[in-house]
């Protein structure tokens, strides 16, 4: 097991305190002759200037500390101080995956009183992530909130159904979804998933179960363009829930999200929209809670594209699968999206009515 030298540190803290109250002093002193390498020896040098004592006191507890972790290794204390290490690395790994650094840091979590002095100490930062914090910060960067308390390793799951990641069955509320975000002024490039390599004409061939195909997975991702009240500027993602395009239902409601965004860029509401491929191993990561968005995508251009365009939207008259773009439009009407698009481009331009 890894142990720093903070965590030994505050692990001998602990055990003096019940040595101290449990036991007497003994008297007896044995001398001992340790050689260190240079490298090392200027560590320990460092140490014992930092804490205010002797290059031997902190021998003494590094060694004392390496003798308890191996004959009372997992005991509660190790336990915990491991859990604080590890909030405190998947702070800095959630800021560092999504590109912020330390002054960003601070102008995000700043109405929750951090400074950037409270960065470099383990003490201060500890004592600032309190529940609201990580909380905020889950919700921020879609990141399942004990992932980030250090007491799990999912870092994303789906939360229950009808939640707001749910397009399945809730094509119009995602839809207003979409354009909340545009309302906000997050800029939302909603991106499309498919498998690298999908078949989806073969998927679909194989709707009534007759015909034995792999399921084709369809989803969807919502990358958002933030501001701080300070001017810096950073990028948060959504992962949405993934459905089989084998399966009508799932298509037309994918299909009908597609057609909006589409009337939606011709509207000019401040939405962008297109089609990610991936390879089977990265989506597993994605939708098994393994990755983060920003690391699989991020700046990087995703390994295929593919136009969401082709299988819906009136500009095409859906080119692809045209069979069932008449039954799609029509579900599509029902929603009164285009009223909806025609105000939000009109509030977009200091048009719309208090």
């Amino acid at each position: 097991m890894s142990l720093s030298f903070e965590s030994l540190i505050q692990k001998l803290v602990a055990k003096g305190i019940q040595s101290a109250a449990a036991t007497a002093p003994i008297e007896e002193k044995q001398p001992t002759s340790i050689r260190l390498k240079p490298g090392t020896r200027r560590f320990v040098d460092c140490q014992a200037e930092s804490l205010n004592t002797s290059q031997q006191a902190v021998i003494n507890m590094i060694l004392d500390g390496v003798a308890e972790a191996t004959l009372n290794p997992g005991g509660a204390f190790e336990q915990a101080a491991i859990t604080l290490q590890t909030i405190q690395e998947r702070f800095f790994e959630l800021f560092q995956v999504h590109g912020v650094d330390m002054p960003g840091i601070v102008s995000i979590l700043k109405p929750y009183g951090f400074r950037m002095s409270a960065l470099s100490s383990s003490k201060d930062l500890l004592d600032l992530l309190s529940t609201e914090v990580v909380d905020h910060l889950a919700d921020l960067f879609s990141v399942d909130a004990d992932w980030l308390k250090g007491t799990s390793d999912r870092i994303w799951h789906f939360p229950g159904a009808d939640s707001k990641v749910d397009w399945y069955k809730n094509d119009g509320r995602a839809c207003r979804r979409i354009l909340e975000y545009c309302a906000q002024g997050l800029t939302p490039h909603v991106c499309f998933l498919r498998r690298l390599g999908a078949d989806f004409e073969q998927a679909r061939k194989s709707d009534d179960d007759k015909e034995k195909w792999r399921e084709e997975p369809i989803g969807m991702m919502i990358k958002l363009h933030r501001t701080t009240d300070d001017g810096v500027k950073f990028t948060t993602y959504e992962l949405w829930r993934t459905e089989r395009w084998n399966y009508w239902r799932s298509r037309y409601n994918i299909k009908i999200i597609i057609a909006f965004c589409e009337a939606a860029l011709k509207n000019h509401v401040g939405l962008i929209y297109s089609g990610y491929e991936l390879p089977d191993d990265i989506l597993e990561k994605l939708y098994g809670g393994k990755a983060m968005l920003a690391s699989v995508i991020g700046k990087r251009q995703p390994p295929g594209v593919w136009q969401p365009d082709d299988y819906a939207g009136d500009q095409f008259k859906g080119s692809k699968e045209s069979d069932e773009w008449e039954s799609v439009q029509n579900e599509y009407g029902r929603e009164n999206f285009e009223q909806l698009l025609k105000e939000a481009s009109e509030c977009r331009y200091g048009k719309c009515e208090a």
